[in-house]
């Protein structure tokens, strides 16, 4: 059991499962295993996000490739899913109510990505893998400020041996409007 949060309107807590996402309504107590095509198992958590008290993102099994996942979006009323991005490898997602975007790391390049989750429009906001050295990475726990108008991303590097385990982090801020 992972990724435990609150709805928006603090009513349900949902939380993922090697291969779920249960849901329990704290008024009812009532648990709803409501999704279980999360995942993928053993590789990375479902990561769920509520986007509002009825609907929330998550990582979603790949049909065709179930060790792999995409970016889905569940309605908890109407008990459905829809894929916003079928692309695997992202990571870390997070959701800004105020701008109605959804961040996420794409993790085998150094990349954040925008994504519309009206559209599915999906775009790189950064360009951290041009002019960067081969033992930078990004270490994955984006977070998105009150104002929810920049990101701070920790970076890890090695600073004087590539092959040695990371040696520094910095955080780098990204302006998510520029």
């Amino acid at each position: 059991m992972g990724n435990i949060l609150w709805s928006p309107d603090s009513k349900k807590i949902a939380f993922s499962t090697d291969s779920s996402i249960v849901i329990i309504d704290i008024q009812t107590n009532e648990e709803t295993v409501f999704i279980d095509d999360a995942g993928p198992a053993g590789i990375t958590p479902a990561n769920p996000v509520w986007l509002n008290p009825e609907t929330l993102i998550y990582f979603k099994k790949l049909p065709e490739s179930p060790q792999e996942a995409g970016i889905a979006i569940a309605n908890l009323n109407k008990k459905t899913t829809e894929w916003i991005t079928k692309e695997p490898y992202f990571s870390n997602i997070i959701y800004s109510p105020k701008k109605n975007k959804i961040y996420a790391q794409y993790k085998n390049e150094k990349t954040l990505w925008q994504i519309d989750p009206v559209t599915k429009k999906t775009e790189r906001i950064n360009k951290l893998n041009w002019n960067i050295s081969e033992d930078v990475w990004l270490r994955g726990d984006i977070k998105l400020t009150p104002t929810q108008d920049r990101l701070i991303v920790p970076i890890g590097f090695n600073k004087n041996n590539p092959s040695s385990v990371e040696s520094e982090i910095v955080f780098l801020t990204i302006d998510v409007d520029t």
